[in-house]
């Protein structure tokens, strides 16, 4: 019997994402989803950004959470490390690119993540799309002068004031006073603890999470039950990224 092929068949297909980039590539998508109006927890709950994230290995979804995280909490720095090195603005329909850049900027200025695992996957990404294949070289070479300028960037940026919004800033200085406000945004740039409110003792599940003790807590059951202590848990950074036994049967977070 005899095959067919179309020509469609027989074009070529995208060569195979390096270690790493399926990852950055969902970052990539998910900041973009936000740049444009949706909410992060929305896009990871549903939609086919949700099932690319569930399908990742977990440490691959926890390197999805810590590079959007730095991304959307630093997108001030971001932006003005981006404006220094761009001669012109990027036109409204580069909104996949300008994702693509911060994404990778996020990672040469604040993640301990090699600059040339940075830059390449982030040109290899905008290699990848039709709408920002015509742009790789300039985020080659951008991306590879911030490796260059970025103590002098970071030296010079006031990050306080430029990944606090202008008129929250504002309103924060008339409330409390410049130094307490500066205070509140600088604490913002810290990445939140996970607190988790347990139904057993806690000791596997802590040790899983290299969690700290907290106070006890309301525990929950289903159905309701009456109030009783329940020990808690708190991982100083990166969330939960693995679901414990201990998770499964029964956690609340706060």
């Amino acid at each position: 019997m005899t095959t067919v092929t179309s020509r469609r068949d027989r074009s070529p297909r995208p060569p195979a994402l390096p270690p790493g980039g399926a990852a950055r590539l969902l970052a990539a998508d998910l900041v973009g989803g936000v740049f444009q109006g949706r909410l992060l927890d929305g896009l990871l709950d549903d939609g086919p950004l949700a099932a690319r994230f569930e399908a990742l290995e977990v440490k691959d979804r926890a390197l999805v959470r810590a590079i959007v995280g730095v991304t959307l909490r630093r997108h001030g720095q971001i932006a003005d490390a981006l404006g220094r090195l761009i001669d012109r603005p990027l036109p409204q329909k580069a909104a996949a690119l300008r994702a693509i850049l911060a994404v990778g900027a996020a990672q040469v200025l604040f993640m301990d993540i090699p600059d040339h695992a940075a830059v390449g996957l982030a040109v290899d990404h905008a290699g990848r799309q039709p709408d920002t294949l015509k742009w790789k070289g300039l985020t080659n070479a951008v991306l590879r002068r911030l490796t260059r300028e970025r103590d002098a960037i970071l030296a010079d940026q006031d990050e306080a004031v430029l990944n606090a919004p202008d008129w929250l800033f504002a309103r924060w200085s008339r409330a409390y006073g410049r130094e307490t406000a500066r205070a509140i945004a600088t604490g913002h740039l810290t990445e939140p603890s996970l607190d988790l409110s347990l139904r057993d003792d806690g000791g596997a599940f802590r040790e899983q999470l290299g969690g700290l003790t907290l106070r006890p807590a309301r525990c929950v059951s289903s159905p309701p039950a009456p109030w009783r202590p329940c020990p808690a848990t708190r991982r100083a950074r990166g969330g939960c990224r693995t679901r414990p036994p201990a998770c499964r049967r029964g956690c609340s977070a706060t």
